[in-house]
């Protein structure tokens, strides 16, 4: 039995594109007649596509939660939640942290930490839905890449877009755009105005010579 578990971040864009990788990657160890299961956290984003996934192609899957489940919840909001409810109804789970004291979000990322390490450890392969950034805290996808390269698991990754990066990008664009269009109407008004004051001109001479 091969295990494969999952990390990566929590907001996405273009979700139903990145289910499409996963599946494909599923897929992939099922075409060879691979017996695996999936071993995920059940955190929003990746996490959730990816049981999603599993659960769609018949893999078992094994959840593995930071602390205890009450307490996760409140990590989940709206629809997060309800698909949390979904997912975790009928399939096993297990909390890695039961006695963890979080009075600060440091404990909760740490918690997050361990059990991702945990993951990494008793996976065969890691699947990452990844931006390449570096670390931008305790328990981030960057880190539980970097631990998989140190463990040298067998590691896939599927490369995302900064979740900031693309309206950066479309600030920018349209910024470039009102810039370009505001420096083509204003040589459209000077050539042309250039050009009409010069015409007038001319018609006037013309007109003053004829009579």
């Amino acid at each position: 039995m091969k295990t494969i578990t999952i990390t990566g971040h929590r907001t996405l864009r273009n979700s139903e594109d990145i289910l499409y990788d996963i599946d494909i990657f599923f897929e992939y160890f099922l075409q060879q007649n691979q017996q695996i299961e999936a071993l995920t956290t059940l955190a929003t984003g990746a996490d959730t596509l990816f049981a999603k996934s599993a659960i769609k192609h018949g893999i078992p899957l094994h959840i593995i939660l930071p602390f205890a489940l009450d307490e996760y919840k409140k990590d989940f909001n709206g629809k997060d939640r309800e698909m949390l409810f979904q997912i975790i109804n009928g399939q096993p789970y297990k909390t890695l942290n039961d006695n963890i004291t979080l009075t600060k979000k440091e404990d909760r990322d740490k918690a997050y930490l361990l059990t991702g390490q945990h993951r990494v450890d008793k996976a065969d392969v890691v699947l990452a839905i990844w931006d390449g950034q570096p670390p931008g805290g305790i328990g981030g996808t960057a880190e539980i890449v970097a631990y998989a390269r140190q463990q040298r698991k067998e590691l896939h990754i599927i490369h995302v877009t900064p979740a900031n990066a693309l309206s950066k990008a479309k600030d920018t664009s349209i910024d470039l755009l009102f810039s370009t269009l505001d420096s083509e109407a204003k040589k459209y008004k000077r050539t042309r105005f250039n050009l009409s004051w010069a015409s007038a001109i001319v018609t006037g001479l013309v007109g003053v010579f004829c009579f």
